[in-house]
């Protein structure tokens, strides 16, 4: 598990994203099967330069001594809760374009404050995917203070919900926070990346915001706006919004003689509903004294 002391808050959020039991039998989080690095900036407090050297370490690992830099291992999102209470700096600004620039989705808890206004940074920033709460007393909203823009981009559940905890306490905790609520947008990003891992940055919020609830965030103005952005986040069908990752089917159809049939039809079934699946038949004949 992550390697944190200050209220398992490391352990709590990554299994908002992909926690699951010892056998597989129950999960916490949206994307079980995923594969997770982490990296440890502090505890109660982030020194800056911690911060920077963990998004360093995101966008090539290193070994346990900083050294054998390997970008080929980054990940392709990286899970943030934390924030600062000041929303206008931006220190953090250039790590953020970089891991996008690396095709790795940003994305941010907007921090606990009820005001209008307060999103914290790096969430407040452009291009961070922030992340707030459906219960918006204890959500930060927008506009950001950075630049005026709509903040948050979405929202999710953040109020007594369940997450892993550390040794010596029970299995499961419940919890609150935006903190929480990210993870959701997060674990939702590893899924689309599992049905189509080519999706870029762009495409993956495309499906996240487009696919959302919105009628509990009507009340606070039109889609999308300073409360919970585009709405809720419905990770299914985000899902189904995305096309399945291009493959290739190989077999050769015979008759009950084992022969060849040219004019062949082929119909696949039992794909479910995540996926579809077009094929195109090519009549290859055989070569000369072969199969």
């Amino acid at each position: 598990m992550p390697v944190d002391n200050y209220l398992w808050h490391g352990t709590r959020t990554i299994s908002r994203a992909l926690g699951r039991n010892a056998d597989g039998s129950v999960s916490i989080g949206l994307a079980p099967e995923a594969n997770w690095i982490s990296c440890r900036a502090g505890t109660s407090t982030l020194p800056s330069y911690a911060i920077l050297s963990c998004g360093q370490f995101m966008l090539a690992p290193t070994n346990r001594n900083g050294g054998i830099p390997r970008p080929e291992l980054r990940p392709q999102v990286v899970s943030n809760s934390y924030g600062n209470s000041d929303g206008t700096i931006t220190f953090l600004n250039p790590m953020i374009n970089n891991w996008i620039n690396a095709g790795i989705f940003p994305s941010f808890s907007v921090g606990n404050h009820s005001g209008t206004g307060v999103v914290e940074s790096p969430a407040s920033y452009h291009r961070a995917f922030a992340v707030g709460s459906v219960d918006l007393d204890n959500s930060a909203k927008g506009p950001s203070p950075m630049d005026g823009s709509i903040k948050p981009e979405v929202a999710s559940l953040g109020s007594q919900v369940q997450a892993a905890t550390g040794p010596g306490e029970s299995d499961y905790a419940i919890v609150s926070g935006t903190s929480y609520s990210q993870p959701d947008a997060a674990g939702t990003v590893a899924r689309l990346l599992s049905k189509n891992r080519s999706l870029t940055v762009g495409q993956l919020e495309m499906a996240i915001t487009s696919t959302t609830y919105f009628t509990s965030c009507a009340n606070q103005g039109p889609q999308p706006n300073n409360s919970c952005g585009w709405g809720e986040i419905r990770n299914v069908q985000a899902l189904n919004s995305v096309a399945t990752l291009n493959g290739t089917l190989v077999g050769r159809v015979t008759d009950a003689g084992g022969n060849g049939i040219a004019a062949a039809s082929v119909r696949v079934s039992g794909v479910g509903s995540l996926s579809s699946m077009n094929i195109r038949c090519v009549y290859v004949p055989p070569p000369a004294g072969g199969f």
